[in-house]
């Protein structure tokens, strides 16, 4: 099924995507608009180098600087080729969602197991996110396994059900910038 009128939740075509994004410029939202390139660009950076930058410095005494570089340099290196291949198959096929993308060029049901993956992995990060925020809640308060336990379910409920229940992540754009400065001061300093 190729991207068209009726799934125009995720697709849309090349034309009113670059119209919106003119018009979004044109009346003074500016280059960090609701859902924009630089917007996404910084929520996605937060997302990547956020525990990352914070962990690389143990990890690198663990393995050696010189491995460490290697496996960067690899990483870095696939992600780029896979976005790239990300986004010549979006603008070919018209699709701007990867599971509209693998139900284009491929089958409708590799569009559901994408979809399952995708699911499964968000459901893993959440809960590897609370059990983080557990241990270091523990670790720096000396609580106890009841008290943590509480302060995960807090945490649960009112820092991830409204993250998971908005209809646009691009509403903290503006708190990932915030986080990107604070993570570049801290690098710094």
């Amino acid at each position: 099924m190729a991207c068209d009128a009726e799934t125009a939740s995720t697709c849309s075509v090349a034309g009113s995507a670059e119209k919106k994004s003119v018009a979004g410029a044109a009346d003074g939202r500016g280059y960090f608009r609701h859902g924009g390139t630089l917007p996404t660009a910084v929520c996605l950076s937060k997302a990547a180098i956020g525990a990352g930058v914070l962990s690389m410095a143990a990890h690198s005494a663990e393995v050696g600087l010189l491995y460490q570089l290697c496996g960067l340099a690899a990483g870095a290196l696939l992600t780029l080729v896979s976005i790239r291949m990300i986004a010549r198959a979006s603008i070919d096929t018209g699709c701007w969602s990867y599971e509209d993308i693998c139900e284009d060029l491929f089958h409708p049901s590799m569009s559901l197991l994408t979809g399952a993956v995708n699911v499964c992995n968000c459901l893993g990060s959440g809960a590897g996110y609370l059990i983080v925020c557990g241990q270091v809640f523990q670790v720096a308060t000396g609580a106890d396994e009841a008290t943590r336990r509480l302060f995960v379910f807090v945490v649960g409920v009112f820092v991830c059900a409204p993250l998971a229940l908005a209809r646009h992540v691009s509403f903290m754009r503006h708190l990932a910038a915030g986080s990107v400065a604070a993570l570049l001061l801290l690098v710094v300093t």
